[in-house]
């Protein structure tokens, strides 16, 4: 009994970036009118994943794929949701970076974020993070404010600009 195994693209995802009709090697797929499509489905190998594997959208999926197989691209995006973000409020030695730690504290639970904020107050620990002044606050390592004791206003906002899932430069 033969399986019927064969790939297709989400035109809303596609790239249109043709890393799938240059790389198979069974030549499944044809680029038509600007467009790839799969022409020889047929052609397909049952079980492989070659070009799903190079698609930078995970446009490809395969029709009665039973492999288990999610293309690497939202495998990494779900890593990524995963992920929890890690809060520290560095201080402990003065009433600013108690403040400091509970002002975080509140910030988190306003925003409904499922995170434990760490109080790093060893001033050792502290410097190997790479701060020397305190009430300071690391959000994803990264070293969001230091030298200051953050209201909860302001706590809220570096969480929002600078925790998981935000770009690199906290402004998208």
């Amino acid at each position: 009994m033969s399986i019927n195994w064969y790939p297709e693209i989400n035109y809303k995802l596609c790239l249109n970036c043709q890393k799938c009709y240059h790389k198979c090697p069974h030549n499944v797929y044809d680029f038509i009118d600007n467009k790839v499509i799969v022409a020889r489905g047929n052609n397909c190998i049952q079980g492989c994943h070659g070009c799903g594997n190079l698609c930078p959208t995970g446009a490809i999926t395969y029709v009665n794929d039973q492999t288990g197989w999610t293309p690497p691209v939202l495998n990494k995006k779900i890593e990524k949701e995963n992920k929890k973000m890690v809060i520290k409020a560095l201080g402990g030695c003065c009433k600013k970076s108690t403040q400091n730690y509970e002002n975080v504290c509140l910030a988190v639970k306003e925003l409904g974020l499922d995170v434990e904020v760490e109080h790093v107050s060893d001033m050792n620990e502290i410097m190997k993070l790479g701060v020397m002044a305190t009430p300071g606050l690391i959000i994803d390592n990264k070293v969001v404010s230091v030298g200051r004791m953050l209201t909860v206003s302001q706590a809220k906002e570096l969480i929002e600009r600078f925790g998981k899932n935000s770009c690199c430069c906290g402004n998208c």
